[in-house]
């Protein structure tokens, strides 16, 4: 439903689409190629660990309250911290080729955050952590604007409510126009079916 509400609310009928959330429909990042107002699957993600569940472990782990501003909390500690922890959490997410990979080994050893020290600066902590997946996205788009040859990339899902990683879409579409609804998350799920 992010997919096809993203791209009908944005007057699109040809677009590629890329979702991205919890994954509660089974897969937590699609990519689709609409023509013509119909969507073709090109891949999706149903992995054990994706983004937004990573970000949310960040966010326990740094004790940020749940709620609507959660994610802009954890931007704003980013915004003051230093990526010292990048290393440690570049390797959770591999991406080739579009597709997503993450070593099932970091999970069953109580996470990536598990080897981070009490005793670290929590703004340390939320830019390593958000650094890591705006790479990883960024590398995510990178690969599928490249085997796309649709002008117009339409992004849906709760991830994408969390502006360094839109902003990171935005340069990885190489010149090519993105579209972000006034809200990609479940919140604006309403205003999608009545597109779809």
């Amino acid at each position: 439903v992010h997919a096809s509400g993203s791209t009908y609310s944005a007057g699109l009928e040809d677009a590629l689409a890329i979702t991205m959330d919890g994954g509660a429909d089974g897969a937590w990042a699609q990519v689709a190629s609409y023509r013509d107002g119909k969507p073709e699957t090109l891949a999706r993600e149903a992995g054990p660990y994706s983004f937004l569940a990573f970000l949310e472990d960040v966010c326990e782990k740094l004790e940020i309250p749940e709620g609507i501003d959660r994610f802009r909390r954890l931007e704003d500690l980013a915004k003051r911290g230093d990526p010292l922890f990048l290393d440690r959490f570049e390797s959770l997410f591999r991406v080739k080729q579009g597709r997503v990979g993450t070593p099932e080994g970091i999970l069953r050893t109580g996470g990536p955050l598990a080897r981070i020290p009490g005793n670290v600066l929590r703004e340390d902590v939320a830019c390593s952590a958000l650094r890591a997946v705006v790479d990883a996205v960024s590398r995510f788009v990178t690969d599928w604007v490249a085997l796309s040859e649709h002008d117009d990339i339409v992004l849906g899902g709760d991830l994408f409510e969390i502006q360094p990683i839109v902003r990171a879409v935005m340069e990885a579409a190489r010149g090519r126009s993105v579209h972000v609804p006034s809200s990609p998350g479940d919140d604006g799920l309403p205003v999608a079916a009545a597109f779809c």
